[in-house]
C-alpha cells in the first residue's frame, strides 16, 4: 500500500510576507503557522494598526457573531496568546480590532 508523504518534513521553512494585517491577512498568517510552524511570517499594514481599514468603520456593529468572524486557526492562536472571544457576540467594528484582530496581531 501507498503511504502518503509528511507534508510537514518535505515542504522547508519559508519566509512569507503577507500583506495586510486585517482579517483576511490575519486569517491567512495564522492558517499558515497552524499548517507550518517552521515558517517565518512577516505583515505587513499600510495603516498605523492591524485592522486599520476596519477600524475606520469601527462605529458599525458587524451582523455576524465572533464564531462566524473567527477562524479555528485565528481561535487558535487566540487562545494560545491567552485571548478568548464571546463566540456569540456581534461586535463593533472597533471591538473587532481591539479584542480580536490587535491580540491576534501581537499572537503571530
Amino acid at each position: 500500500s501507498m503511504s502518503t508523504p509528511d507534508v510537514e518534513a518535505t515542504v522547508p521553512a519559508l519566509r512569507v510576507a503577507v500583506i495586510g494585517a486585517g482579517p483576511v491577512g490575519l486569517d491567512f498568517a495564522a492558517n499558515l503557522l497552524e499548517k507550518h510552524a517552521s515558517h517565518r511570517v512577516e505583515i505587513f499594514e499600510k495603516g498605523a494598526t492591524p485592522g486599520a481599514a476596519v477600524r475606520s468603520w469601527g462605529h458599525v456593529k458587524l451582523f455576524t457573531p465572533n464564531h462566524l468572524n473567527v477562524s479555528s486557526a485565528m481561535r487558535t492562536a487566540l487562545e494560545a496568546a491567552g485571548y478568548v472571544a464571546d463566540p456569540d457576540l456581534c461586535p463593533t467594528g472597533a471591538d473587532y480590532v481591539e479584542c480580536i484582530l490587535e491580540p491576534l496581531a501581537r499572537a503571530l
